[in-house]
């Protein structure tokens, strides 16, 4: 994102939301609100840390691959998926800006058995959260 995108006000807006507290759907909706404002604010933040020091761009890094791919075919929100990481992605539209393809990002192991133990526990992480 430019300089320019940074408008603060414009993010303030987003954040800005009125909902009735009686109401428990809305209570769970408004809980829900306040956290994303909170990410926003430490994003927001950290945007004006890398602008205060003449950084150009800020990369948030990282958006499902189909949007990566081929972003005019996910330009309507109604196009977007469930799930992985189209919240991120969800996330990350508030914030304008536009998508840019890097090079993806690679493990460089500085020690054979420090990353052969790292493995290990990735892999058993995702045995215990797929059951």
């Amino acid at each position: 994102m430019t300089g320019k995108d940074l408008d603060q006000d414009a993010i303030a807006a987003q954040w800005e939301a009125s909902l009735d507290s009686e109401d428990p759907a809305a209570a769970a909706e408004e809980a829900a609100a306040n956290e994303l404002s909170e990410s926003m604010a430490l994003q927001w933040a950290a945007m004006r840390w890398a602008r205060d020091r003449g950084c150009t761009r800020y990369d948030l890094w990282g958006i499902p691959d189909e949007v990566g791919a081929d972003p005019a075919a996910y330009a309507d929100p109604d196009s977007w998926g469930e799930g992985g990481l189209w919240g991120v992605y969800r996330f990350k539209q508030g914030f304008g800006g536009q998508v840019v393809r890097y090079t993806g990002a690679w493990d460089m192991p500085l020690s054979k058995v420090e990353y052969a133990l790292y493995r290990l526990a990735v892999r058993a992480r995702q045995r215990v959260r797929n059951g």
